[in-house]
């Protein structure tokens, strides 16, 4: 049996670092925006963001389902 993760294409769009300035000096994150689709015309994206980019996708692909 395959699990939902498995029967979807997962493309990334736009992988950025974002970067906001705080008292105490730069807090840098990334901004990750998924498409995922089955190829059936079932279709979802996600946009998420997270202190790394592997945070980021995995939150987003979430997203995405």
């Amino acid at each position: 049996m395959r699990t939902p993760e498995q029967e979807y294409d997962q493309k990334i769009i736009d992988l950025a670092r974002v970067t906001r300035v705080m008292a105490g000096g730069k807090r840098m994150r990334f901004r990750a925006c998924i498409v995922i689709g089955d190829r059936k015309g079932r279709v979802g994206y996600g946009v998420q963001k997270g202190k790394d980019v592997q945070i980021a996708v995995e939150k987003a692909v979430r997203q995405a389902l």
